[in-house]
Parts: structure tokens; sequence; C-alpha cells
């Protein structure tokens, strides 16, 4: 994974823009109380915050310059979902990060973030706030087209699939996780779900995005207000019925919108399969696994496919270590070394890579 140090903010002059509020970080004295920050802390990691302004935090440990003021040397890291900025002393969770960002008080950032969250912000009783299962609808927005058969064939050009992966596809869309339309000026394939948490868009002509203004070049860009820690596929277009269903049969857990494509253009491919397991993905190798989806998918069988890098083994133990603590029966599997799902389909084909994985 690249470790570099995250895209910063033009500069701003000393005593200007985005410089850090000095305000009190204990939330036990907070109007709202500690219990309504602990609910938007389980739901928004550091990293999720940072997604929501496109700036990209290196991996723990790692030390970089401030993303909100001028600074000659890095001077910050990030340890147990804290941003520490050294130099001032000062330590960021998801909350004081997002003020940050924003320019605003933490008291500003708690409301704000309630607001995002459909959470209570006044003292009532837990009995009297929204149930946690689905209350938290997610605010990532993006104009779609309906897809043509030429939209198809270039994924499976670009992302070299079998044709036959296009029932792949065509069951994706049908469920709510592919989309198409256009993004940052160019022709997209976008994965999301019915949760709205988030949205990740590649083009379709197999080509990075250009750099513009805080943003590097980049192979995949994520949708302003994405919550990367939520793992797209689990909230699926389907009537009720089905989603009953659904909430009983094992999941697969991918890395990465390619391999989640790979994962529906296999499951297409087995008939005998359809059905019977439930595709989701993780859309970066460092963020955790969102609390309310973990609440979701407890109890539920989860077979996670890890890509074949140390990063790859990290985040599959961290999201299995994860998981297991949600009572899930959990099956981890190392792809080959080098390798993800979406490169064993490309070069083995469907039929091939569903039988190494059954």
């Amino acid at each position: 994974m690249n470790a570099s140090p995250p895209q910063k903010r033009k500069a701003a002059p000393a005593g200007d823009g985005l410089a850090l509020k000095k305000e009190p970080t204990s939330w036990q004295t907070h109007p709202h109380g500690a219990n309504l920050c602990a609910e938007i802390k389980a739901q928004i990691s550091l990293r999720d915050a940072a997604g929501m302004f496109d700036i990209e935090l290196p991996r723990d440990g790692v030390k970089f310059c401030s993303p909100f003021r001028p600074d000659r040397k890095p001077s910050c890291s990030i340890k147990d979902d804290v941003m520490w900025d050294w130099s001032r002393d000062e330590r960021l969770d998801s909350i004081a990060f997002y003020a940050a960002a924003q320019g605003i008080t933490n008291t500003e950032a708690v409301r704000s973030l309630a607001e995002r969250l459909n959470l209570a912000t006044s003292q009532r009783g837990a009995s009297e706030r929204r149930p946690a299962h689905g209350s938290a609808q997610g605010s990532v927005t993006f104009d779609v087209r309906e897809p043509s058969d030429a939209d198809h064939e270039h994924i499976i050009r670009t992302r070299k699939l079998s044709p036959e992966g296009v029932s792949g596809l065509l069951l994706a869309h049908d469920v709510g996780v592919l989309h198409f339309g256009d993004v940052a000026g160019f022709r997209c394939w976008l994965v999301a779900d019915e949760s709205k948490r988030c949205a990740e868009a590649r083009r379709l002509d197999g080509k990075t995005f250009p750099a513009i203004g805080n943003l590097a070049e980049r192979k995949a860009h994520t949708l302003k207000g994405s919550t990367k820690s939520w793992p797209v596929g689990l909230a699926l277009r389907v009537s009720e019925s089905r989603g009953e269903h659904l909430r009983r049969i094992p999941l697969v857990l991918v890395e990465g919108g390619p391999d989640l494509l790979a994962a529906f253009a296999l499951l297409a491919a087995l008939p005998s399969r359809e059905g019977d397991v439930q595709p989701v993905a993780m859309l970066g190798a460092s963020a955790s696994i969102n609390a309310e989806a973990l609440s979701q998918i407890a109890g539920r069988r989860v077979l996670v496919l890890a890509h074949g890098d140390k990063a790859g083994a990290d985040c599959a133990a961290r999201w299995g270590r994860q998981l297991s603590e949600a009572n899930c029966k959990v099956q981890l599997r190392h792809l080959p070394d080098g390798q993800d799902l979406n490169d064993l389909v490309s070069k083995h084909g469907l039929k091939t890579t569903g039988e190494v994985l059954q």
C-alpha cells in the first residue's frame, strides 16, 4: 500500500485558514454527552472523516505533514484511530478531525455528524432513539444512467473478465451495487449500495483520474461523503422476503471494487451457488469495518479473501478479528502471492477460479 503523506491542502498563512481550534476534547463534558460521541465515533472512523474531504491518510505509525496548516517537516502520526499532532500536542479523533477540516468547533461537528447519521442530539433515553439496524442512511449522491452493452464490454475488457462475466455485471446492477455515470468529467462505473454510505468510481476506459486540486492522480475516485468503513454490497436493492433470505446466507468479503465485480461474475458463473452467498467489499485496506455493519453481519458465516501481499494479509486479519468478535464464523483464505480475485479471474477464467475457491 502507498504510505506517502496525505495530499496537503494549499498552505494557509500563519494564523489563518484551517488552523486547529483550541477546544477541550474531553467528551465527558460535552453538552450532548459521551454516549452520542461514542455512537458517532463507532460509525465514523478517523479515515472515514478524512475521506469526506478527500484527504488520504497514511497507514498507522507513518509520520506526515498536517493537512490543516503549513508544516515544514512531518509532525503528525496516527495510532488507534486518532491523529496526533506532536508539534502542538493535540489529538484528533474523527469528530475533532471533522471539526478541523470544516473550520468549526467540536460541538458544531458533533451536531453536524449526528444529523448525517440520524442520531439524536438531545439527551433522550436510548429507548426513544432510532433503532440501530438500518437507521443511519448515508448522504453520498451521484448521477446515474442506464448502462449500454458498450458499457459492459468496456468493463469486461479493462478488467479482463471473460465474456460470460456480463451475467455477473447484470446481477450486480440489478441488486444496486454496480452503477454507471459521469464523475469528474469522465464516463465511469461505480460501486455503491442502497445504504448510500460509500461510492467509488473508476473510468470505463481503464485510465487513471488526472491530478486536480488536492487530489493526486489515482485509479479510483472515492465520492465526497463516503464512509470507507462500510462494506459495499451489504445493503441491496431486493424485496423484503429476499432481504430476509440474504441475512441468513454467508458473506464473501473482498477488497476493492474490481474484486467485488469479479465476485459477482463468479457467482453468476456458478448457477448452483447463486443465492447462496452475498459478495461485499471494503474499499480500502486501511479501513476497519463499521460498527453498525458489524451488528448487521453478526452471527453469519464470512469467507474473507485476502490479497496476496502483506497489506492484504494485514487488513484481512484485522477484519477477521472484528468479525470473530461479532460472533461470525470466519474463514480466511489467502490468494496467491501478488494476486487479487480480479487477477485470478482474468488469468484463469471464471470456471477455474470458481472451482479453486469452492
